[in-house]
């Protein structure tokens, strides 16, 4: 049963046995009070008149216990989590991955003939290593182009062949992207250098 609905329900009862009781016990007392105005409660007997105090009562309480309780599990409700928070991630280090043509270095169709193996590990996401050109220096952290695929990895049309097979297998592609810094080869790096604030003295 829904929880709003428990909460809602519970909360009716807090709020008809709670005063019922109240009323019941301020302006009557008990049963035999009653039945001195309505002849149909003198079949009801005193044991039925402790039944009825402790009868409401309980399930008052009960009502605004269970209440409380619902009240407290729609508040703690976990937030819903989005896939990047619960799904497997696994990182490829591109050059050491798969070579798929026998020069030396693993490459973009590797990881491509490799997707239903990952796949078949749990993997809903993969997150692979820079694939953009760079100065050769840094891992492929030193890029000289973030807007190109270094020809050692292949080439544009691989890695828009890349896309489509890992959303066909219904996963997912990060690439670590790095906008903070660049090679020195970069044009970036080159036009900031010309700026006479930013020349280094050596």
């Amino acid at each position: 049963m829904n929880s709003f609905f428990k909460l809602a329900l519970y909360s009716i009862g807090s709020l008809v046995f709670g005063p019922a009781l109240a009323i019941y016990l301020t302006f009557f007392g008990d049963f035999y009070t009653l039945s001195l105005k309505y002849e149909f409660l003198q079949i009801i007997s005193d044991d039925w008149d402790i039944v009825l105090h402790f009868g409401l009562f309980w399930i008052g309480f009960y009502c605004m216990l269970s209440m409380l309780y619902e009240y407290r599990k729609i508040k703690n409700k976990a937030p819903k989590l989005d896939w990047w928070q619960t799904e497997v991630i696994y990182q490829i280090y591109v050059r050491s991955f798969f070579d798929s043509d026998n020069d030396g270095s693993g490459d973009l169709r590797g990881i491509i003939q490799k997707l239903d193996y990952v796949k078949s590990l749990g993997i809903r996401a993969i997150w692979i290593t820079p694939i953009y050109p760079s100065g050769g220096k840094d891992g492929g952290y030193d890029v000289t182009s973030l807007t190109e695929i270094d020809p050692l990895y292949g080439s544009m049309n691989d890695f828009d062949e890349l896309v489509n097979e890992i959303h066909k297998r219904d996963m997912y592609l990060l690439l670590d992207f790095i906008p903070n810094h660049t090679s020195n080869l970069h044009h970036w790096f080159k036009e900031s250098s010309k700026n006479q604030w930013c020349r280094l003295e050596v």
